[in-house]
């Protein structure tokens, strides 16, 4: 399952998928040592990608042997740019992601508002989601779009805070 989330600078983007990356190692069935991501969750097992190695762990992440994993791409607009998506390498990258539902494999990727990120990445996400953080409530209002069910809506994220000491934010490391 591929699952985009947009929005504007400090919308909540990196928390939420965060907040969503823990939910599948709490509560369905993930183990940590199934889990890359380019932003540092202190879970002990998560492995950390530096930005240069993200497009290496896509690659793994989209071969056949691959299964029941997840890889988290915090800020893929910049290192999966739009002005790219000729690139047969990353076409060839990227096409591979219609094949992670079937595989339990969950690919989570950031950008802000726009076109930022790769054609293809954008066609191969089922589920597009946009965060708005609201710190007095502590909850993230987030409008949804599934495009695989032909479903839209809004759904709200409480406790959202629950998360901040569970991860450190770092600018693309290459």
């Amino acid at each position: 399952m591929n699952v985009g989330i947009k929005g504007m600078q400090d919308a909540g983007k990196t928390s939420l998928a965060v907040k969503a990356i823990v939910w599948h190692i709490e509560h369905n069935g993930f183990a940590p040592q199934e889990v890359e991501s380019t932003v540092e969750i202190r879970i002990p097992g998560v492995k950390f990608l530096y930005v240069d190695k993200a497009l290496n762990a896509l690659d793994r992440m989209v071969a056949p042997e691959s299964y029941h994993k997840i890889l988290f791409l915090d800020e893929a607009d910049s290192y999966l740019g739009h002005r790219d998506w000729e690139d047969k390498k990353q076409y060839k990258r990227l096409k591979g992601l219609w094949q992670d539902q079937k595989r339990f494999n969950w690919c989570y990727w950031t950008s802000h508002v726009g076109n930022g990120v790769d054609k293809m990445l954008r066609e191969m996400t089922e589920i597009i989601l946009m965060p708005k953080y609201y710190k007095a409530l502590d909850a993230s209002l987030t409008g949804f779009i599934n495009k695989m069910d032909m479903e839209d809506g809004q759904i709200w994220f409480p406790n959202i805070s629950y998360i901040f000491d569970k991860y450190s934010r770092h600018a693309p490391v290459w």
